[in-house]
């Protein structure tokens, strides 16, 4: 009997064992193995329709960071779990099997410093449940979430004069190149701006796709006036929640340089007064000295006539500040200044300037103008490197210094009233030293005589030697000298 029993207990105890040998292969009782036992977990992402750039990485989350309606969540270095750049369309995470059983995220990203930008989107973002084994997936960054698209309304209103122009929207990291293709005239670079569209109507609505990334847009009106080349706009930030922007361009004026020109208590009359920009001014200033000239037509603005003591300058200033001279030239070189000129800085906000020229001139006779008949010496010397033409030149006394520009206009063609002219010329500049005499010119003591020879040439350019005198010191048998050093261009 004892025997059965001990029988039985062996079968028991066998049938017990052989139980358990079969939980451990199944997995129940035994623990996991290391994770460096067992096989990894590893993914090859293939990327369609991409073009490949070195900013591109593709990078994993552990969050979707696309909203139901196509909003974008900011990603940061920080939120990814795994990176690698995109350097073909390709791309292996060797080791996921730390997120074993867990879903991620697969995306696209464009990097620009701490700044990460996805070109993938809702439609083709890859979402992954993590296994073990080598598994292969593809993003198609060609497809587009076209159903949750959202758009931005960019509203501009315009002035009626302005219909016709063209209307540029630009991202602002383009507007520098912009700007440059507009100087340089003919068409604009189309990849310089995001929308053109010709001014039909003075209300103009651009709509572009919302930005899923906050980015900043300049609006360029191209050639609104002759004189403006173009009036630009920085747009507010536009970003995901941005649905509507509202502009308006308002229709330039010129603003207004208003010119007060007194010589003693009289107004000045029938004078230039030039408008220079600063940077040209040196350039004039030599011409001026140096030169006894006037400015060359491309190194001022603006030339005008001062009538009854007022002149004034009308010019655009669209944004920032533009900084000029005024410049009146000299007449009376010995008496007074030779010039007066003054400073003015136009900006786009304020619309009028007023500058007031006070010449310190008061007439010297005191007690009112005397008239006189007097003999002038004239020594003309040292020309060298200049010619008088083949005709020669002719020493002349003006006895009002203002009429200067129309006196020499009518020599060869008419006599001029106050004009007189020496009986002899000079035609090789060999022959000097040479001195001539005009007798019997009548002067005023209240006008300033101009004493010069005419015509002086230089290759084909003629000019002329003068000197101006205050009538009031001029007395009979009254000398002066005449050399290069007293060259001036012929007024116009």
């Amino acid at each position: 009997m004892r025997n059965h029993f001990a029988l039985l207990g062996a079968i028991i105890a066998l049938l017990f064992f052989h139980s358990c040998s079969d939980d451990v292969v199944n997995g129940v009782f035994v623990p996991e193995k290391q994770t460096g036992e067992r096989e990894k977990s590893s993914l090859t992402v293939k990327l369609e329709n991409i073009q490949n750039s070195d900013d591109l990485i593709a990078g994993i989350l552990d969050k979707n960071i696309f909203d139901e309606y196509g909003g974008i969540s900011d990603v940061s270095k920080s939120d990814l779990l795994f990176q690698e750049p995109v350097n073909e369309s390709k791309v292996e995470f060797n080791d996921l099997s730390a997120y074993y059983k867990s879903t991620v995220y697969v995306n696209v990203f464009k990097v620009n410093g701490d700044a990460f930008t996805p070109i993938t989107n809702r439609a083709n973002q890859l979402e992954y449940f993590v296994s073990f084994g080598n598994v292969e997936k593809t993003i198609d960054c060609g497809i587009t979430d076209a159903e949750h698209i959202k758009q931005t309304v960019i509203n501009v209103s315009v002035p009626s004069d302005y219909i016709g122009k063209d209307l540029y929207l630009v991202l602002k990291e383009n507007q520098e190149l912009f700007i440059k293709s507009i100087q340089a005239g003919g068409d604009i670079d189309e990849g310089l701006f995001i929308q053109k569209c010709t001014i039909e109507e003075t209300n103009v609505k651009l709509l572009i796709d919302t930005p899923l990334s906050a980015k900043n847009y300049v609006l360029f009106l191209v050639k609104p006036e002759d004189e403006i080349p173009y009036l630009k706009h920085d747009l507010q930030e536009i970003n995901y929640d941005v649905t509507e922007v509202n502009f308006e361009f308002r229709k330039e004026t010129k603003k207004q340089i208003e010119i007060t020109a007194i010589r003693g208590d009289e107004p000045l009359n029938n004078h230039e007064v030039y408008l220079i920009e600063t940077e040209k001014w040196p350039a004039v200033e030599d011409i001026v000295k140096n030169q006894h000239g006037h400015p060359e037509s491309d190194m001022y603005v603006e030339k005008k006539t001062i009538v009854n003591g007022k002149a004034l300058f009308e010019l655009f200033c669209t944004e920032g500040t533009k900084d000029y001279v005024v410049y009146i030239p000299k007449w009376n070189t010995e008496y007074y200044d030779s010039y007066q000129k003054l400073e003015v800085t136009v900006n786009s906000t304020q619309e009028s300037y007023e500058l007031k020229f006070d010449f310190p001139y008061v007439p010297p006779t005191g007690g009112g103008a005397i008239t006189k008949t007097v003999d002038i010496e004239v020594t003309v010397s040292d020309f060298e490197g200049y010619g008088f033409g083949f005709a020669g030149a002719y020493v002349y006394i003006l006895n009002d210094s203002e009429k200067l520009k129309d006196a020499i206009y009518s020599i060869g063609y008419t006599d001029f009233e106050g004009l007189y002219k020496s009986d002899i010329s000079v035609t090789n500049v060999n022959e000097l030293p040479f001195t001539f005499t005009v007798k019997s010119v009548e002067i005023s003591t209240d006008k300033e005589v101009a004493i010069f020879i005419y015509p002086v040439l230089q290759d084909i350019s003629q000019m002329l030697s003068v000197k101006r005198e205050p009538g009031a010191n001029i007395t009979n048998g009254f000398k002066v000298s005449l050399t290069k050093d007293n060259l001036e261009n012929i007024p116009y």
